[in-house]
């Protein structure tokens, strides 16, 4: 029996195990969690599993949300995290190695910091130390320690994370100093730096001093500016509520206060917000800002945003609205209402943008409120940034599938462009020397075959001007010559040529017996029948001869050779006369 309860319980964890570890349409609910994107799969990271304020204890796992299929996996990890920041999508620093995510400063537990950076392999768990230490500086404050240029970051939460280029820069945030964050005056410490990770060197540095507020969203605009909105201002005598946009330009080093331009101005944001979020959208100049709570949380926005950052310092706001949707699509295994397509009104989110060019936002998880506290579903939303709409998992499938197959024109660079084009020019000039080659090869080809149909032809039926009658003239003589199938043989057989062209002359006698031979064909050959009739009317008889004479199968022969009766020939000269037949 122990051996039996053993393999049992042994029987249910594998099968445990491969239950939670089968993808599935739904996930776990988390808030005050990241996204970040990696080829085609979206890992979110961390956060706390309820809505309640008392909860400090971190999830341990990463829900990885595949984009092709929507479904999710769960791995599990050691990092215990929340209300931290991550990067966006992979990194550069993980180019070369497996995809990692960066994993900047939040909270371990109530009153445990998390690490100024770690590096956390998503298909693994595994989590690397990233440094804790700035190397340079050139501001003092909270966020280095008590006076400090150089040395370990002091821990921070509610700050946001950018990566522009080669460097990752985090703006703002609040010490843990009075352990859990309230958001109450006097019980904050800001932070006034603005720290800077170098992925190619792998050390932090501090060179500017800091954005000073916390709860607010950052995004990037461009290759140069950073806009970072809303959250609350803090200072040593007081906080303020921010209600506006400020952005950082990476080439300056400076702040700078935006303005902001309402396109209805009935929509204009008039209270600040906190634990909303802000992305680049399809256009680098383009953002996107959605959801957020009250200082008290107690109202959540169901608000989305577009910013257009063309024209700074204005910033251009326009509010989208969608009617509810009357085809929405089962999203998460769940059949919503039509409303649903529309993410219900929520805080502290994790927004990620995913696509190749005209690109979607994904949102997942938060808080919100329905006469209490309560956590949003863990259903991911889709919003396409082309159509300014939220869309089904069915539309979402569908248009993601077909950008996977379209290439950003600016990712094809002039040189790119150019070898190309030589390239297509080298091979159509070598597909055009290669016909004409092999023109001229079968035209030479062509050319051979009839010369040797017409030297086979000639061997077969020789030329009567060439064979039959070669002369030659010698001393006003004419040499008559045999060909190649009857041949006169060597001597020299010479008269004066015939003036007439009828048959040979045959001795009324052997005409006689020949005639006879062939009416009562006796003795005939089984060749003699089928012999070519020559132009001058002669047939081959018996003895090869031409009715008893030798014949070079012309039609107006020299010389005729009589065949004896010991085998034997002699020569007879004959003339015609005229008249004779």
């Amino acid at each position: 029996m122990p051996l039996l309860s053993l393999f049992l319980l042994l029987l249910l964890f594998v099968f445990s195990a491969l239950v939670s570890a089968a993808p599935s349409p739904t996930t776990i609910v988390r808030r005050s969690h990241t996204g970040t994107l990696i080829n085609d799969t979206v890992y979110f990271v961390g956060g706390l599993a309820t809505a309640a304020t008392t909860d400090n204890e971190p999830l341990r796992s990463i829900s990885a949300l595949d984009l092709n299929q929507l479904l999710f996996t769960e791995t599990p990890t050691s990092l215990a995290i929340f209300n931290h920041a991550a990067t966006s999508n992979r990194t550069w620093a993980s180019v070369k190695e497996p995809p990692k995510i960066g994993i900047t400063f939040g909270q371990a537990s109530a009153s445990t910091p998390g690490e100024a950076l770690q590096w956390l392999d998503p298909t693994t768990g595994n989590v690397t130390s990233g440094g804790n230490n700035v190397s340079r500086s050139n501001t003092a404050g909270p966020g280095m320690g008590p006076s400090a240029r150089s040395g370990p970051l002091v821990g921070r939460v509610g700050h946001s994370l950018v990566q522009i280029k080669s460097k990752l820069w985090a703006f703002g945030g609040h010490t843990m100093a009075m352990g859990t964050p309230q958001l109450a005056k006097g019980t904050i410490i800001p932070v006034t730096d603005t720290l800077t990770f170098d992925l190619s060197e792998g050390t932090w540095s501090n060179l500017t001093t800091g954005l000073a507020r916390y709860g607010h969203a950052s995004a990037r605009s461009g290759l140069d500016i950073v806009l970072s909105c809303y959250g609350i201002s803090i200072s040593s005598t007081e906080t303020e509520l921010d209600t506006d946009c400020v952005y950082f330009s990476v080439s300056r080093m400076t702040f700078f206060p935006a303005k902001l331009v309402w396109t209805h101005q009935d929509d204009a944001i008039t209270a600040t917000r906190v634990g909303h979020t802000l992305v680049t959208g399809d256009s680098d100049m383009t953002l996107y800002m959605f959801g957020g709570m009250n200082v008290e949380g107690t109202q959540f926005f169901q608000d989305l945003y577009q910013l257009d950052t063309s024209n700074l310092p204005t910033i251009t706001i326009t509010k989208l609205t969608q009617a509810p949707s009357s085809d929405a699509q089962p999203i998460g295994g769940v059949t919503p209402t039509a409303v649903n397509l529309v993410p219900s009104a929520r805080a502290d989110h994790a927004a990620v943008v995913v696509g190749s060019q005209a690109g979607f936002m994904i949102i997942h998880g938060g808080i919100t409120n329905n006469n209490t506290r309560i956590m949003a579903d863990a259903i991911p939303h889709y919003f396409s940034m082309s159509s300014k709409s939220w869309i089904n998992n069915t539309e979402f499938q569908t248009q993601y599938a077909k950008q996977k197959n379209m290439i950003p024109h600016n990712n094809v660079s002039v040189a790119g462009i150019l070898a190309g084009i030589v390239a297509s020019v080298l091979v159509l000039g070598a597909c055009v020397a290669y016909y004409i080659w092999k023109g001229l090869r079968d035209d030479e080809r062509e050319r051979l075959k009839k010369e040797e149909e017409a030297a086979a032809e000639d061997r077969i039926h020789p030329s009567m001007d060439d064979d039959h009658h070669s002369r030659k003239k010698d001393g006003g003589r004419k040499e008559w010559k045999g060909n190649s199938v009857y041949p006169l043989g060597s001597e020299d057989h010479t008269m004066e040529p015939f003036k007439s062209t009828s048959s040979l002359i045959q001795t009324e006698e052997d005409g006689k017996k020949s005639i006879k031979k062939k009416n009562n064909q006796v003795d005939a050959k089984p060749w003699a029948a089928n012999e070519l009739y020559s132009p001058g009317a002669t047939t081959l008889a018996e003895n090869e001869s031409v009715n008893g004479y030798m014949s070079s199968s012309s039609s107006a022969p020299s010389g005729l050779r009589k065949n004896n009766s010991n085998g034997s020939s002699s020569l007879h000269s004959h003339h015609l006369r005229s008249g004779q037949r």
